[in-house]
């Protein structure tokens, strides 16, 4: 990925300033890439080099109103065959480092540290109302249960 040119011209923490917020977030080409690819592929990451080339493209498009203008996006498509195959793969090899490494771990921390707590620590008040730790059980941890 660092070696493509097209890499170079569109890196892929690009986000330009006429590009739409998605719920008042404003999201790099990889990070909008990263969400839609949860969204639709779920834990299937389209990183085949060949089967997945149409799902990655989809991809390309759902995400780039989030992240990038017309011309930047058109600057992509406009690119050597190969070397946008190559730039969508490095886009869905990173959205697949996140999702199942960073997300998975950033889950655990939150599921030990504010869910799982010991009997005499109790998670915050957002958790518990999640948890249905109201009313009669609001001074238990989910340990109690």
């Amino acid at each position: 990925m660092r070696d493509l040119d097209l890499a170079t011209r569109v890196p892929t923490k690009t986000r330009d300033d006429d590009a739409a917020k998605m719920f008042n977030a404003k999201l790099t080409l990889s990070k909008a890439f990263t969400l839609f690819t949860l969204m639709v592929h779920g834990p299937r990451m389209p990183v085949e080099k060949a089967r997945d080339d149409t799902h990655r493209r989809i991809l390309l498009h759902s995400a780039a109103p989030y992240a990038l203008s017309q011309e930047t996006l058109e600057t992509i498509l406009g690119a050597d065959r190969d070397e946008l195959i190559a730039y969508t793969i490095g886009l869905a090899k990173n959205a697949q480092q996140v999702l199942k490494y960073t997300l998975g771990g950033m889950v655990g921390n939150v599921l030990n540290e504010q869910v799982f707590t010991p009997r005499n620590v109790y998670p915050t008040d957002v958790i518990k109302v999640h948890l249905g730790l109201t009313g009669d059980h609001a001074r238990m941890s989910v340990m109690n249960l």
